[in-house]
């Protein structure tokens, strides 16, 4: 199987998400993956981007998900070992 490769190197830096609580959501980013909430900036449409230490953008888009998501929809941060997974489970 061959992939396409760019001629660039890209790096994903921003995920938005639609979330119901702005403040909840900012709140449970901060605490669990480092998100900075007193650098997030405010958008006139209502959108609130934070940024953690690697400079990964979070935009949090006030509004309803729609329905049940399928179960496969996810992403995914990096951890040091599969410990450290197991314990942020056991802390979330």
């Amino acid at each position: 199987m061959t992939y396409w490769r760019s001629p660039i190197a890209l790096h994903l830096l921003h995920l938005g998400l639609l979330v119901r609580d702005q403040e909840r959501s900012l709140r449970f980013y901060e605490r669990y993956f480092g998100f900075d909430p007193a650098g997030a900036r405010r958008y006139p449409d209502g959108t609130v981007i934070a940024r953690n230490l690697d400079g990964f953008d979070l935009a949090l888009h006030p509004g309803e998900p729609a329905g049940r998501l399928p179960a496969f929809l996810h992403f995914g941060f990096k951890l040091s070992s599969p410990g450290d997974v197991r314990g942020l489970l056991a802390r979330m």
